[in-house]
């Protein structure tokens, strides 16, 4: 990444973003390889650590025990926190269980566990979703007002 993309990725966590890095392909891990570097050149002060089975992502829809993609392994999440929240994810498991082809068909194959996996990715995906959106910072507005009130402009009555 360029150091004008680490920035922009430092600062839209830094207003409060959350960012889900997802690996299609874990099995060459060269993505992985590449994000982590990238991570610690934007939060030098925070490091990816496995997220704890009682975080809020594992409940803030549908009740987890552990994250399951379309590979069975690893059965943890890492993270960085930052400002006390978590700021992003490594779910290097869940990639591409959202797309699908004609008739229903995901766009890559499960390693094992069939539909009930997918079911499972799928879940995984719809909590860091609702985390990332329901997403509250003590005395600061939400990432989502934060754009809404950019885009109006200026307030007149200030």
């Amino acid at each position: 990444m360029s150091e004008k993309e680490i920035t922009g990725l430092r600062r839209f966590v830094e207003y409060g973003g959350f960012v889900i890095i997802d690996d299609a392909s874990p099995e060459s891990g060269s993505f992985d390889a590449s994000v982590r570097p990238a991570l610690a050149r934007a939060f030098p002060s925070e490091r990816l650590a496995r997220l704890s089975a009682q975080h809020t992502i594992y409940r803030s829809f549908y009740l987890l025990d552990r994250p399951v993609g379309r590979v069975a392994d690893p059965d943890y999440l890492e993270v960085i926190m930052h400002a006390g929240r978590a700021a992003s994810s490594t779910a290097a498991t869940t990639g591409g269980r959202l797309g699908t082809r004609r008739a229903g068909r995901c766009c890559l194959r499960d390693h094992s566990g069939g539909l009930a996996q997918r079911e499972q990715s799928i879940r995984l995906g719809v909590n860091l979703v609702m985390y990332a959106l329901c997403l509250r910072l003590q005395g600061r507005p939400s990432p989502r007002t934060f754009h809404l009130a950019a885009a109006r402009g200026p307030s007149l009555s200030a």
